[in-house]
């Protein structure tokens, strides 16, 4: 088994910020951006990803993904130049980076978004929802399970690897896609479903078993598109680590599509787990409020315990910027500084206090033009963007000395999170077109306030495997019925 800090070792314990690169940035800008960050206490640099997408010269958050290829490969594209000056920026980018010495996480994708001219191309290939109609969760997507989007994104995955890994030593890792969620009733998903089980999501009806068999189908779908995508990395470049940042609203408040503790049991040994842990995961109007915090600290409990098990690498995004810290119209319930900071020490204390192979801790976000730390425009904000910068670069010392000496203490208590559970109400829920059922309820995780504020250790857990349970005085299912429960896990 992958011990955790076999791939991540040459550059873990790392704290840093997420950055955008712009087309407009010049050289010296570059190396300057670079150079605040790393004489901060940074010691590695995650490009932000592509969102949405596709190509822009006015996006947000731009880099590279499947629709800079497209355009770039074919000089009759409309956006060919637009493509080859994205990827000639990001190229000059890891120079920069390169000639600093810094470490750098690359991202190659977003969500499984191939861009519009794709789409055009390819109409019966992407995800559909429940009634047929198009899925548009954030911009439209490719079936997982189409042959088209597996030849087309294995020769993307190519193309990377020769045209930029092979020729950066200093790109440790590879973010393959930001926020995978949702799942998918497109005809090719729908033919990958009536293979493994023997009948079509509509033939289900108001059969309990085979509700639960399409939750599970789909709240996985996110966990096989993981495993796949890894294992052709592991075929291109054995030696790189991937990795997807995966959507922590969805699993605070849902901990299903994807299903959490799976991605960390059935993907391969070259991929690691991200999961974006802010205090305010929404709306940065709205300050946030206990409850929130309170679903995040166990989610981080049930990262760190499922690091520990099984022995991958975890990596973090902690807030550096409006969109984490939510502001209001009214200053004395926005969030300050010291909310940034705190958010940082809380997580990795209880992810470190369940065992978590921390691999890396970074602030999402410095620059996104509109909310990052910098380049912020879109609300009032409390604080001054170079007090933020300090006090979030501030703790960076502290965090890395914490994610290599925190020990792990024995848990008295095993929150359970059945996956029956939610696989049931996914199941029974599919056929009324929503595409993403986040359930706030479902397991009931801001109930565990005396849990979170008290400094219990606690475990939290999909599966009850026999070691889950040793030296376990107290298991609390914070569920509204424990019918879906395993008959196994019952009698554990």
């Amino acid at each position: 088994m992958l011990q955790c800090t076999d791939r991540a070792n040459a550059f873990a314990p790392a704290t840093g910020w997420t950055m955008n690169v712009y087309h407009d940035f010049t050289r010296d800008e570059m190396k300057r951006l670079v150079l605040h960050q790393l004489s901060n206490g940074a010691n590695f640099i995650w490009i932000g990803h592509n969102n949405p997408g596709e190509i822009s010269r006015n996006s947000c958050e731009p880099a590279i993904s499947y629709a800079v290829y497209d355009a770039y490969r074919d000089a009759r594209h409309p956006q060919h130049e637009a493509a080859r000056e994205r990827l000639d920026t990001h190229l000059r980018f890891l120079d920069v980076c390169a000639e600093l010495q810094a470490s750098v996480v690359l991202p190659i994708g977003y969500q499984i978004q191939m861009g519009q001219a794709w789409n055009s191309r390819h109409p019966h290939d992407v995800r559909r929802d429940a009634q047929g109609n198009v899925l548009n969760i954030g911009g439209v997507s490719a079936s997982f399970f189409s042959p088209q989007y597996r030849r087309d994104i294995l020769e993307y995955y190519q193309w990377v690897q020769e045209m930029i890994v092979r020729q950066y030593d200093n790109i440790v890792m590879l973010n393959l896609a930001d926020e995978p969620i949702g799942g998918d009733y497109s005809a090719h998903a729908e033919a990958a479903f009536c293979g493994q089980y023997g009948f079509g999501f509509h033939d289900a009806q108001d059969d309990e078993e085979r509700q639960i068999s399409i939750g599970h189908f789909q709240s996985t779908y996110p966990v096989e598109y993981a495993r796949w995508s890894a294992e052709q990395w592991a075929r291109l470049n054995p030696h790189i680590l991937t990795t997807m940042s995966f959507c922590g609203c969805m699993g605070r408040y849902q901990a299903m599509m994807p299903t959490v503790e799976r991605l960390f049991a059935e993907t391969p040994e070259n991929f690691a787990v991200t999961m974006d842990a802010y205090p305010r995961d929404c709306n940065e109007h709205i300050p946030f409020h206990e409850d929130e915090l309170i679903m995040l600290f166990s989610l981080m409990r049930y990262l760190g315990h499922c690091s520990r098990k099984y022995a991958k690498p975890l990596f973090i995004w902690t807030t550096g910027n409006l969109h984490g810290l939510g502001q209001g119209p009214d200053p004395e319930r926005a969030c300050h500084v010291g909310d940034g900071i705190a958010n940082q020490y809380s997580l990795v204390m209880q992810a470190k206090d369940n065992g978590a192979c921390l691999a890396g801790v970074a602030a999402w976000n410095y620059n996104t033009r509109g909310v990052g730390c910098y380049n912020v425009t879109s609300s009032p904000v409390v604080f001054t963007p170079d007090a933020l910068f300090a006090g979030i670069s501030g703790t960076q010392d502290t965090v890395k000395a914490m994610m290599r000496d925190t020990p792990a203490r024995q848990p008295d208590v095993l929150v359970h999170l059945p996956e029956r559970c939610g696989e049931a109400m996914i199941g029974r829920i599919h056929r009324h077109n929503h595409p993403i059922p986040i359930v706030p309820d479902l397991y009931h995780l801001d109930t565990l306030g005396a849990l979170a504020q008290t400094g219990v250790a606690y475990d939290v857990a999909a599966r009850l495997d026999p070691a889950d349970l040793a030296g376990i005085t107290l298991v609390i299912i914070p569920t509204d019925t424990c019918a879906c429960i395993a008959e196994e896990d019952r009698r554990r």
